[in-house]
């Protein structure tokens, strides 16, 4: 049986939410080597011919996509793009609230329980989470 070494990530953020990202990422990164981060195109215009290119193939390669949303990430077309392929491609999907304190409306594919693999969760559920198993799985 064959066992993957390395679990890899890709997120999903807008950019006002790139500092929860950070946070989350380097407070995770550390602890546990076999995780790897993939980084979104960024400085690449959202669509282009380079942007698609490069989020489907990480996309592709990626484990899991971690949606970290806030108050205008469900308005991101980006973001709706990310996660339905994300969907069609059978990925892992789980949506992170980027402020406890505050209501924001997930992106639409994270709404839809029944037709997409994904769940909604705080920063400590999915870093405890990717922390405890040599092998995440959601």
């Amino acid at each position: 049986m064959y066992v993957k070494k390395n679990f890899s990530i890709y997120p999903c953020y807008e950019p006002r939410e790139q500092r929860a990202y950070e946070q989350f990422r380097d407070g995770i990164f550390y602890r546990s080597p076999n995780l790897t981060f993939f980084q979104n195109p960024n400085g690449v215009e959202p669509f282009s011919k380079v942007w698609l290119l490069r989020t489907f193939d990480r996309i592709k390669r990626s484990d899991l996509l971690l949606c970290f949303y806030g108050e205008t990430t469900w308005l991101s077309n980006a973001i709706q793009w990310e996660l339905f392929l994300g969907a069609q491609l059978q990925k892992e999907i789980i949506g992170i609230h980027v402020h406890r304190n505050r209501l924001h409306i997930p992106p639409f594919p994270l709404g839809q329980k029944s037709r997409y693999p994904s769940s909604l969760m705080q920063f400590s559920e999915v870093r405890k989470h990717l922390l405890s198993s040599p092998q995440p799985s959601f």
